[in-house]
């Protein structure tokens, strides 16, 4: 079982008291009731790479890496290393998963962004913040808080977990407006947000900094799906 709470990071008023934004962009379970995993694993797509012949990164097939010896903007993990993925979806539900385990080596991956894009190609530009409004809707490691993921919200979103996933579930269920994260091996939800959607949404995702683990977006065969 997940416990998982949400919490807006807090924005200090003139008065010095803390109030949260004004649009809260997460899906709260006591008004909406989420998709279970059973089913949104029903719409099982296989997401492929967009392999650019960017630098930073190495791609190996379904498989993302960072590439450690370049590292022009430093630690922050910024678009400069995100890469897209196909195809691309204006309508309908799909679902894919993000393993983030090296069972060979029994390392979890500590840095990385799974989720959608609104963005055809993925600006090279460190100095662009990705949230949602500007396109990113993600879920992603939290830097120095191990028990903690966050959503790419404006303010940022913070999600306190009991265990890291190992393996990252996606269902993008376009029509209503909803994308949902979830702990495959847990079979649980860690988040949803609610955006409106406009236009084509792509796969993305990040192999994130100084961290030696890949990503594997996992394929599935006809008869499994």
């Amino acid at each position: 079982m997940c416990f998982l709470y949400f919490r807006m990071k807090a924005n200090k008023s003139k008065s010095g008291d803390d109030t949260t934004g004004e649009n809260e962009p997460l899906l709260p379970t006591e008004t909406w009731q989420p998709t279970a995993l059973s089913e949104a694993s029903k719409h099982y797509e296989n997401v492929q790479l967009m392999d650019t012949g960017n630098k930073l990164i190495q791609i190996d097939g379904s498989i993302l890496r960072e590439d450690i010896r370049e590292l022009p903007d430093g630690d922050r993990v910024t678009c400069l290393t995100a890469v897209r993925g196909s195809p691309g979806f204006s309508s309908g539900r799909y679902y894919w998963e993000v393993c983030l385990e090296n069972a060979t080596a029994d390392l979890l991956k500590k840095s990385w962004w799974i989720g959608v894009t609104d963005k055809h190609k993925i600006p090279h530009d460190e100095s662009l913040s990705p949230t949602t409004k500007n396109g990113f809707w993600f879920l992603s490691s939290c830097p120095n808080q191990e028990d903690t993921l966050q959503f790419s919200t404006e303010p940022e979103t913070f999600i306190y977990v009991q265990s890291k996933p190992k393996t990252v579930g996606v269902y993008l269920d376009f029509d209503n407006r909803k994308l949902s994260f979830y702990n495959v091996e847990e079979k649980c939800l860690i988040g949803s947000l609610a955006a409106k959607f406009t236009g084509e949404l792509f796969p993305l995702f990040n192999p994130g900094k100084g961290d030696l683990g890949k990503m594997e977006i996992l394929q599935r065969s006809v008869q499994d799906q």
